[in-house]
């Protein structure tokens, strides 16, 4: 993937903490619309309002980038429609400082404005396969002997039914 690069872009953010470089969709010098991730893997999609000094974050599902990347909802809406943390990011010269809540609308991309990307095919692929990997470990047992228990319960139950003469 060509506009990935895994580096620790927002140092220490609060209530966030680190939040890592994980594709630039557009860059000027510096990444203007990219998405981070935070330790736990979250991602968050970020644009860039004044270079080096202010940044507007929003919490992103996986759906949300596939629609962007798809051209199905403008990325202002991306911004929005978020459910989860919404923030801006001020770098002051010496530290970050962080307003959460909305983001103020001089601060959104234009409205309407689609990505219209031709070459993040394979970032696309990258979320798609994360989304199905959450879905799998979301749907899977959390205790080891999950599916020995299940199994074991369905076989009890079965035996059952049949010393009952049921099917």
């Amino acid at each position: 993937m060509s506009g990935v690069n895994m580096n620790v872009y927002f140092k220490n953010i609060p209530y966030v903490g680190d939040m890592t470089l994980e594709y630039v969709f557009y860059a000027y010098d510096e990444p203007i619309l990219f998405v981070c991730t935070d330790i736990q893997g979250t991602r968050y999609l970020c644009s860039c309002c004044k270079l080096s000094e202010e940044w507007a974050v929003a919490q992103v599902t996986e759906k949300a980038l596939l629609e962007m990347l798809d051209d199905r909802i403008p990325l202002d809406e991306v911004f929005r429609s978020c459910k989860g943390v919404t923030f801006v990011l001020r770098w002051d010269g010496e530290r970050f400082h962080q307003q959460p809540g909305t983001i103020p609308e001089e601060l959104l991309p234009e409205p309407g404005a689609f990505l219209d990307l031709s070459d993040a095919g394979e970032y696309r692929e990258h979320i798609q396969r994360a989304a199905r990997k959450r879905t799998r470990r979301v749907m899977a047992p959390s205790h080891p002997h999950f599916l020995s228990w299940t199994l074991q319960s369905a076989i009890s139950k079965s035996s059952l039914r049949e010393q009952r003469g049921q099917k």
